[in-house]
């Protein structure tokens, strides 16, 4: 399709695949929303190696703003009375990856105020009292932090850290544990997030206590 199409259309994939059908394309991607478009060329991240470049390439921050801040209705999702189930929560957790990464990129840009106006558009319309705190939620944390939301950015780390070590304490003392061999394994997932965002931060305390969390079921 790339080598026929001859750059006439554009060509993209959703954020929802398996990174296994990219085909190692990743340092030609460009996020834009919920997709990723394919460059003609690499993409600027993907040159510069003292960034790190996201699983999906390079953020294009100005049309992944107008479509996070603009664009898209976030209907019901700050409404605790509905209900969303185990598989609308993972695909709403895309969302709040997203709104992280753009968040990243313009904080990487020295551009604080909108990094801020991007997280508070986050928080506001994916609250915790609606839709849980998710595995990427820790992803928000650093530029919570290099924004001066340092408390939000703790609250955050300390819920989620105490909500992932109950979770994962129930499952051990269960005789079937390994019959949640996935639920354990997300809950995994979201401590070395939070471990990484302990880091990233440089929050010593906070790091410590997750890797001996990791440690202590086998993470």
């Amino acid at each position: 399709m790339l080598a026929t199409n001859n750059w006439q259309r554009p060509v993209y994939f959703a954020n929802t695949v398996s990174p296994a059908t990219r085909m190692g394309l990743e340092p030609y991607l460009q996020l834009e929303g919920l997709a990723c478009r394919v460059l003609p060329c690499r993409a600027p991240a993907a040159l510069r190696p003292e960034l790190r470049l996201p699983e999906e390439g390079e953020v294009a921050k100005d049309l992944l703003y107008d479509s996070l801040m603009r664009k898209y209705s976030y209907r019901n999702l700050n409404n605790p009375k509905v209900y969303y189930d185990e598989n609308q929560r993972f695909t709403l957790s895309g969302y709040r990856e997203q709104f992280a990464r753009l968040a990243r990129a313009y904080v990487e840009a020295g551009n604080h105020p909108r990094a801020r106006k991007v997280l508070q558009k986050c928080l506001t319309v994916l609250p915790d009292t609606a839709l849980p705190y998710d595995a990427y939620t820790p992803d928000l944390v650093p530029s919570l932090v290099a924004v001066g939301e340092t408390h939000r950015a703790r609250e955050i780390m300390d819920t989620l850290t105490t909500r992932t070590t109950q979770h994962l304490a129930y499952y051990a003392a269960r005789p079937d544990a390994a019959l949640f061999e996935r639920e354990i394994g997300m809950q995994l997932f979201t401590l070395q997030h939070l471990y990484l965002a302990a880091a990233d931060t440089n929050d010593a305390a906070r790091a410590t206590a997750l890797a001996g969390i990791l440690r202590q079921y086998g993470g």
